[in-house]
């Protein structure tokens, strides 16, 4: 994870989030952000939109308690600690090395490749400590 503080604009990268986790794409010479649920656009050059959102990131912004998630990328990035529950088929998880115990015993520990080919509808209800 990279986080930008200066403004000279990185040339590697074309996706940032801001301070308030909005996602930035650069178009051209110019940055793009759709805001929440209004779809607003914005534009933005590098140095502006330092100035006024940032710090930027190159990683995406973790779930916060309470809310849905439902990619493999997200479930994997949650740092030791984190208590998730499938909505769908109310097992709750524990991520503890890596790995998700579950409260289910029969389940038991398993990695992030169990979810795989499952619909991923899962709710954070605890984000953990080691990040």
């Amino acid at each position: 994870m990279t986080t930008y503080k200066i403004d000279i604009e990185p040339e590697s990268t074309s996706v940032v989030w801001d301070k308030n986790n909005n996602r930035w794409s650069k178009q051209k010479s110019l940055w793009v952000c759709s805001y929440g649920k209004f779809k607003t656009i914005a534009w933005q050059e590098w140095q502006d939109l330092l100035l006024r959102f940032g710090p930027l990131t190159d990683n995406p912004p973790l779930p916060k308690e309470g809310e849905k998630f439902s990619t493999l990328n997200e479930l994997e990035r949650l740092p030791n600690g984190s208590v998730i529950m499938s909505d769908n088929e109310h097992y709750v998880f524990l991520k503890k090395g890596g790995g998700f115990q579950c409260t289910d015993p029969v389940i038991g520990t398993v990695k992030t490749a169990w979810f795989w080919g499952r619909p991923l509808d899962i709710i954070l209800l605890k984000l953990g400590e080691d990040s």
